[in-house]
């Protein structure tokens, strides 16, 4: 056995040359917890975490009529990570006279009110007048903006983003949809501002059928921050672009050569995230419907541009991607698609190799009876949160919204998130003490092959 000395421990760090394979404890695999019970109707189509002083939880929102087989939970709901279980938000969300559905949840905290703002196509929010379509929810209580931004119904916002010390400096909050009012009070599509005491117009769209922006994002590609709206147009604040566009304060112009419809009515850009594949940040996203810009491109589900260019990403999985983001599951970092009418792909996948695969058996089943569907994804405390219509992931059972458990970095060994320092030393005092948490290769004693297996495990990125 090799001598504990903390000297000779910390000698042996320079000197090793070699380890065995650190056994894997475990692999990714779904957790069916928050939708054992799940939606009973609908579908799940928002999703956010939020501390709202008491602890951080998990916000749901969608098409629902109850989650977790609870009153007042209609359209919107949050899971509580500590006991499991789900509640309602004040009496929850009221539809009026017609259907309802939340669509886009984001904390906002300039002026009043400020908390958590839930948006979609709904008729008030507890009881509130005033709140069509728009809210916020405090931590106890629903309140509503001094002005609300939705004229007439029916109108919807589909997306939501903040731009911290955009060039306003006023840290303003964007909302997109249709429907929406000028600062005339006339309806229009397109993209609202709240400043924190008032809304002010962004940009108008058009289009030949439904003209509508769907996703909101943040980005900068080098040139600096921009906004950039996903939707379904041909025209945005007067500009001739198609699906996409981007904001610099003043003025709206194109994302290089912009990208294109391959059919005028339908394609759209649904979903947007931010993602670093190992060459720096990017910005991907995803629809229906559309191509890169350049001969011989096809019709693709993903796309990247990386300030300069427009790339294919992996292949046309065809129908429509609602949910694009990154997530760690113990193995590294990747990039994730969730859509509907997307079969072949399982409804989630993810990008290996330059391909989408299934994740895990994929998605099957549904509430409503029709096919399964994905609009959500969510990365959020070593979980990718997946929500939509399904009754189950894989072999796990689960009514709308599911987890995938990752596994930890083998090199973080207090779980904190990120390899440094704290983890080796943290390792040290367990290995000194003989404490089983120190078993990293799982063989049931504490020795020299835990010892180097972890040293080796520093090494492994994550």
């Amino acid at each position: 056995m090799m001598n504990r000395a903390a000297g000779c421990l910390l000698c042996s760090i320079f000197t090793m040359t070699a380890a065995t394979a650190l056994a894997q404890p475990c692999t990714p695999s779904w957790d069916g917890a928050p939708g054992t019970v799940g939606i009973n109707s609908g579908y799940v189509g928002a999703l956010r975490a939020w501390n709202d002083g008491t602890g951080e939880r998990l916000y749901a929102g969608g098409s629902f009529a109850r989650m977790g087989g609870l009153s007042g939970t209609g359209y919107v709901a949050r899971w509580n990570p500590t006991t499991g279980t789900w509640a309602a938000m004040g009496s929850g969300i009221s539809a009026g006279s017609t259907n309802a559905f939340v669509t886009s949840i984001l904390p906002y905290a300039v002026g009043s009110p400020s908390g958590l703002v839930v948006a979609g196509f709904f008729d008030r929010a507890g009881g509130v007048n005033g709140t069509r379509s728009i809210a916020v929810w405090t931590g106890s209580a629903w309140q509503a903006f001094p002005v609300n931004p939705v004229a007439t119904s029916p109108a919807s916002i589909w997306a939501m983003s903040t731009w911290p010390n955009d060039p306003t400096n006023q840290n303003r909050l964007y909302v997109g949809g249709a429907g929406l009012a000028d600062i005339a009070g006339t309806p229009s599509n397109g993209i609202q501002a709240w400043n924190g005491a008032a809304w002010a117009p962004v940009a108008t769209v058009n289009g030949p059928f439904s003209p509508t922006v769907f996703s909101l994002a943040v980005f900068d590609d080098g040139s600096g921050p921009k906004l950039y709206a996903g939707g379904r147009f041909n025209s945005i604040g007067g500009l001739s672009a198609q699906v996409i566009a981007r904001w610099d304060g003043t003025t709206w112009s194109k994302v290089g050569a912009g990208l294109v419809a391959t059919d005028v009515n339908f394609a759209q850009i649904s979903a947007m995230t931010v993602f670093n594949d190992g060459t720096g940040p990017a910005l991907y996203v995803a629809g229906g419907y559309f191509r890169c810009p350049g001969g011989g491109q096809t019709q693709t589900s993903v796309a990247k541009w990386n300030g300069s260019t427009w790339t294919r990403v992996g292949q046309n999985v065809g129908g429509y991607i609602y949910g694009l983001t990154g997530f760690n599951d113990g193995t590294g970092n990747a990039l994730y698609l969730g859509g509907t009418a997307v079969p072949t792909v399982g409804y989630v996948a993810r990008l290996e190799s330059g391909s989408w695969t299934v994740v895990d058996g994929g998605l099957t089943g549904s509430v409503g009876g029709n096919f399964p569907s994905c609009f959500s994804l969510l990365a959020w405390d070593k979980r990718l949160v997946v929500g939509g219509d399904f009754t189950a992931a894989g072999s796990t059972a689960a009514r709308g919204i599911v987890f995938r458990k990752a596994c930890p970095c083998p090199g973080d060994y207090n779980h904190d998130g990120v390899v440094d320092d704290f983890d080796f030393f943290d390792f040290l005092n367990d290995f000194f003490a003989n404490s089983m948490a120190a078993d990293v290769n799982g063989d049931t004693s504490v020795d020299d092959f835990d010892y180097f297996d972890f040293l080796n495990a520093l090494n492994t990125p994550c």
